[in-house]
């Protein structure tokens, strides 16, 4: 969904080896029930196992690593198990029109945009929502912030941008070149490369161009089953070169 820190891929020369920078692993979740990961290099996928929750929909990296996601279409906040797949729920529910859309800033703020078009601020530690503003994305499916902060929000094969002050959407782009469904997954790496997902049975990985909207497949089938949101890890393997 987001890239925190632009980076700029690059081969050094270290001490007589090659250090290059790795491929980025996207995390989403599939058909609403299990975790799986996609190489941005190749396409591939790879399962990481069931949520032990139903309606999970979201997938969203803190600045600390933690997974965020919500369950029973966001009557409750979660976070995955990025070993097993399992979810936790956190706090009580909280009610209201469906909110299966997260994302979390630099500063480490959620957001959740709901079916309604209002974007909220979450508690991460209690699940509870706060009310930024309505006008936003009718039906969001997931949000990505980009490395200037801009937050986007995918619905109908349509980009938008929204206001985190306000929670009022603009309309960019209608996404072409989607071979079948619609996109449902938008994840930004740390080159502003924007991936998506889209809601069929063993999606392609695409990449959309912000400007113009066209679509362009890296991987023909993740062999991953209505992949929904997603969010690009961060350095998990100790590098030094951060992967969003």
């Amino acid at each position: 969904m987001r890239s925190f820190i632009t980076l700029i891929a690059v081969v050094a020369i270290v001490a007589g080896f090659a250090v290059t920078a790795e491929a980025d692993d996207i995390f989403t979740t599939v058909s609403g029930s299990a975790l799986g990961t996609i190489d941005t290099g190749t396409g591939a996928g790879t399962s990481v196992g069931n949520t032990g929750t139903g309606g999970t929909w979201a997938a969203a990296f803190d600045t600390d690593g933690t997974l965020y996601t919500t369950v029973n279409w966001g009557a409750y906040l979660g976070k995955f198990n990025l070993t097993t797949g399992v979810v936790t729920t956190i706090g009580s529910a909280q009610f209201g029109a469906n909110l299966i859309a997260l994302e979390i800033d630099q500063n480490g703020v959620l957001y959740g945009a709901d079916w309604a078009g209002v974007l909220w601020t979450i508690n991460k530690s209690t699940g509870v929502r706060t009310r930024v503003g309505g006008g936003g994305v009718i039906n969001a499916m997931d949000l990505a912030f980009d490395s200037n902060g801009t937050l986007w929000a995918t619905a109908g094969n349509r980009l938008f941008t929204v206001s985190t002050s306000t929670g009022a959407a603009t309309f960019v782009k209608n996404i072409t070149g989607i071979s079948s469904g619609a996109v449902m997954g938008i994840m930004f790496d740390g080159q502003d490369t924007l991936f998506a997902t889209a809601w069929v049975v063993n999606s392609p990985l695409y990449k959309v161009d912000t400007s113009t909207g066209a679509a362009t497949v890296v991987g023909t089938t993740t062999g991953l089953n209505r992949p929904h949101g997603g969010d690009i890890e961060p350095d998990t393997d100790g590098d030094g070169i951060l992967d969003r």
